[in-house]
């Protein structure tokens, strides 16, 4: 990884700083990250990167949606995602074209307390209380023994 790659969400001014980076890293873990719109034009007063799927193929239903636009459409092959202000987190599909959300959770010791409320909800008894609306942790992604990354159901 280049040296100057920095993931202190605080420090990060964008998808390009922290993510593009590390796309090989999640692509060594199954994980395609989504790419930039090519019609996008970058504003200083946009704070969104619109962002579409790695490829073209169809999202695969997962089971974790209740009510999404794919189920709505069935021609819908597509939908983008707005990058916020809150750089942490960025869409990425699998292999199997299942869409997830990675989350960078924990910096350091920095996030450990999220990290383990992750754990706490996503755990028996818990999560399987109809008051939990939580998403499943479906994997945890170590980079470098200092970055740790969630990834959720999208």
């Amino acid at each position: 990884m280049p040296g100057e790659l920095t993931l202190e969400p605080s420090k990060v001014k964008g998808y390009d700083a922290l993510w593009l980076p590390l796309a090989p890293f999640f692509e060594t873990h199954g994980y395609y990250l989504w790419v930039k719109s090519t019609d996008w034009i970058p504003t200083t007063m946009n704070c969104l990167c619109p962002l579409a799927p790695p490829n073209s193929h169809a999202r695969v239903f997962d089971g974790y949606s209740y009510s999404s636009p794919y189920l709505l459409d069935s021609k819908a092959k597509n939908k983008s995602f707005e990058q916020q202000m809150s750089p942490v987190i960025c869409p990425a599909r699998t292999a199997q074209n299942h869409d997830v959300m990675i989350r960078l959770v924990a910096v350091g010791a920095s996030g450990e307390q999220h990290s383990r409320a992750l754990d706490r909800l996503g755990a028996t008894p818990l999560a399987s209380l109809p008051q939990n609306h939580a998403l499943p942790v479906l994997n945890r992604i170590g980079y470098d023994d200092q970055y740790y990354f969630a990834v959720f159901p999208n």
